[in-house]
């Protein structure tokens, strides 16, 4: 049985593709983008070319690979509206007539935005975040990580099939409160209460402590500030006093509700139009290549796991599961694309064989191993009858999942 489970070692997981996404090493473009067509196809001749943007399929949007297998077999018509140069056009193609072929698919998590305050420029409803500050926003927690302790940032948001740039000013963001006063305070005998939020200093917005420090005279000159109590805005004027101090405890109020953004999860799917190759020093090469072995280990082991529960609960073979038959028709892929992803998807399978063959199961060797640690733990052997029988008993198990998984195969080349 091969599990399958990604044929470059930077998709292993979901995080490892984030990390090639974000280090330019696999090059995504949001939307379903058409890798080809053939010149003498229905697709070609009603102007549908490489590059080109698949928008919608028949009434629904493009929403994953199994629409566009689905699209490619159906002998029906098909309205498909497509991007082409920036214009949006609607075509008339037979399904598996349109001789288009599409890069791979890939569902990238990411953040909305749901509301935007008036006061807050360049950004609308709708939008969504690619990037603050440079660095890829994919869940909430990066949202709120890369807008932590700053209230002016660039953001870079997926506007329709636009990608923008705004740079972006968060009103009321970082909030210093007056939270106690301290004996002969000067604040507070110029009236300043417990609550009070320092809005700015000397004409200064103030948006930290250190704001407050950076922008208050220590020369004996009086000090202006602007305070918001109740939601009045006050002003007053006092010099420090002998010590350069105004006698108060401040704290942060950080308000994420009074950004002036909402945003909530959500993913867009993405076209992977190319993933570079990575290459190691010598010296690098053997530790990186012992990690890779690891992860793939670890995820052979833990799909191995799920393909039991997934039959024995369900009856259904996981996706990503093949056995001799699907094994077969993935090498004839791979021999099409070289030898080198030939050699690659032989590693994986030799590996995911190899991971399979060392579980404590009868009829494996993994099972034989098992019977041997128990001899060397009670000092004597169990008996080989026994043995036999539950080996026998795995082998037949075996078998039946080696059959179970290789009717789903047949069933995937007639579907």
């Amino acid at each position: 049985i091969g599990f399958i489970v990604g044929m470059q070692p930077l998709l292993v997981n979901g995080d490892d593709v984030i990390k090639g996404i974000d280090d330019g090493i696999i090059h995504v473009e949001s939307g379903v983008v058409v890798k080809d067509v053939k010149v003498d196809s229905e697709a070609y001749k009603k102007g549908i070319r490489s590059g080109d943007k698949i928008l919608s399929i028949g009434d629904v949007s493009v929403l994953g690979e199994k629409q566009l297998v689905d699209f490619s077999k159906s002998n029906k018509v098909f309205v498909v509206k497509f991007l082409h140069n920036g214009n949006v056009n609607e075509v008339s193609v037979v399904g598996e007539n349109s001789g288009l072929e599409f890069y791979s698919l890939l569902d990238i998590p990411r953040v909305v935005v749901y509301e935007v305050d008036s006061r807050i420029s360049g950004i609308r409803a709708g939008d969504i975040i690619l990037s603050i500050d440079g660095k890829g926003v994919y869940f909430l927690d990066d949202y709120y990580d890369a807008i932590r302790n700053k209230f002016r940032f660039s953001m870079s948001v997926l506007r329709g099939n636009d990608v923008v740039d705004i740079d972006v000013v968060l009103p009321d963001k970082y909030l210093v409160v007056v939270s106690n006063f301290f004996a002969g305070s000067v604040a507070l005998k110029n009236g300043f209460l417990v609550g009070d939020v320092i809005k700015s200093v000397n004409g200064h917005d103030v948006y930290g402590v250190p704001d407050i420090v950076k922008y208050s005279y220590k020369d004996g000159r009086k000090n202006e500030y602007e305070v918001i109590r109740n939601g009045k805005v006050l002003r007053f004027s006092f010099a420090l006093d002998e010590n350069g101090m105004m006698g108060v405890g401040l704290a942060i109020k950080n308000s994420y509700k009074n950004n002036g953004i909402s945003v909530y999860s959500s993913s867009i799917i993405s076209s992977v139009v190319k993933i570079d190759n990575v290459s190691y020093s010598v010296f690098k090469a053997p530790f990186m290549a012992v990690k890779e072995v690891g992860k793939l280990s670890y995820l052979t082991g833990v799909m191995f796991v799920d393909v039991v529960k997934s039959i024995s609960t369900k009856f259904v073979v996981p996706e990503g599961v093949s056995g001799p038959v699907g094994i077969a028709q993935m090498t004839s892929v791979f021999m099409h694309q070289g030898f080198m992803s030939l050699l690659r998807f032989m590693a994986l399978l030799s590996l995911s064989l190899g991971i399979i063959n060392i579980f404590p199961l009868p009829a494996l060797d993994g099972g034989r191993l098992f019977f041997i640690l128990i001899e060397v733990i009670v000092g004597k052997r169990v008996n080989p009858r026994f043995e036999s029988v539950i080996h026998a008993i795995g082998f037949v198990l075996l078998i039946g999942l080696i059959i179970f998984v290789t009717y789903g195969d047949i069933l995937k080349l007639f579907a």
